[in-house]
Order: C-alpha cells, then structure tokens, then sequence
C-alpha cells in the first residue's frame, strides 16, 4: 500500500484517535522507514521534534500532538499523511478507552476544529495526502473495530509489539525502545 512513497521523511497527523498510529506503523512496515514513536519527541515537544526533524532521516512518526504545527515540516524531503476518520467514530474510540474525549460534552465538534486547523495550514505543505481511515482495511496490519475493541490505546497487532513488527529508529533511547 505504501511500498513506493519516496520520502525519507514521513509524518501522519490528525486528531487524536483518528488512526495515525496505525498509519505510520503500516507506513513503516511497507517502507522499511524506521518507526519513531511520539513518545520520542514527548508526544507534543515541538522543540524536540524540530530537533529530531533537523538531525535525522528515513523515518516515519504520528504527529497527532503536533496537528497545529505541521505545516513547519513541510520541507522537499518530507510526506504529511492526513488521517481522515468520521468524527463520530473518533469520539466513539475516545470514549471506549477513556481518553479526554470521553468527558468533553462537545467532543465531536472539538475533532472537526482539529480537523479544521490542520486543512489552515496545507499551503504550507510542500507534499501531503489524505487518507481515509477505512482505505487502510486492505493492509496486511489492519485489524477491523471488534476485533480492536479490546486494545490498549497504542496497540496494533493482537499478539506481536510494534518493535516486532517494524524497524525502530536507532537513535531514540534504549529505556523507549523497550516501551515499544
């Protein structure tokens, strides 16, 4: 699905929820890209990404913490993925986990205000696509909703961590890759 992308950069973004985890591991499996988990960079330390960003190539990473500042990485060597999901089904994965969507009365408009913030800054991107969630349910890692509904929030796979899955990127801390 993602065999012949040709960046060596390749960041998913979209609101929380909304698939870019399991976007960029299929990115990463597909690719041989290493995969550089958000928690990497602090899920949302603009200032450790840019560093990240800046030192390193061939990687790909869910950015739904850093939506509102995508459009500082849209450089030559860089893909943004736009992950689209219905905001109903958005608010409706929040809740099964628990997340901060679950206790927001006006949840559902809170994601389409993500969703707007994200589309602001596409004439920043030099190279982005957008991706439907349910275009993703021909790859080998997809996992249909019940069979997910038992899943932590970052699991991918039923019985094999992500790090079994994909490469993870050499330079992120051993303590992380252990996480993972």
């Amino acid at each position: 699905m993602f065999e012949d992308i040709g960046f060596s950069k390749v960041l998913v973004t979209g609101p929380a929820r909304s698939g870019t985890h399991i976007c960029a591991v299929m990115v990463a499996y597909d690719t041989g890209l290493c995969f550089l988990p958000e928690q990497a960079f602090g899920c949302n330390d603009v200032k450790q990404f840019h560093h990240i960003y800046r030192e390193y190539d061939n990687f790909v990473a869910p950015c739904n913490a850093l939506r509102g500042y995508i459009g500082e990485f849209g450089q030559d060597d860089t893909l943004i993925i736009i992950k689209y999901r219905p905001a109903a089904e958005i608010v409706a994965s929040g809740r099964r986990i628990g997340g901060s969507l679950a206790h927001m009365p006006d949840a559902t408009d809170y994601v389409e205000r993500q969703y707007v913030l994200i589309e602001e800054q596409l004439p920043l991107l030099t190279h982005y696509v957008k991706i439907e969630h349910d275009s993703l349910s021909g790859h080998p890692l997809w996992i249909d909703g019940h069979g997910r509904a038992r899943f932590s929030p970052r699991q991918v796979h039923r019985e094999r961590r992500i790090g079994e899955l994909v490469k993870i990127c050499p330079f992120i801390n051993e303590k992380l890759a252990r996480y993972i």
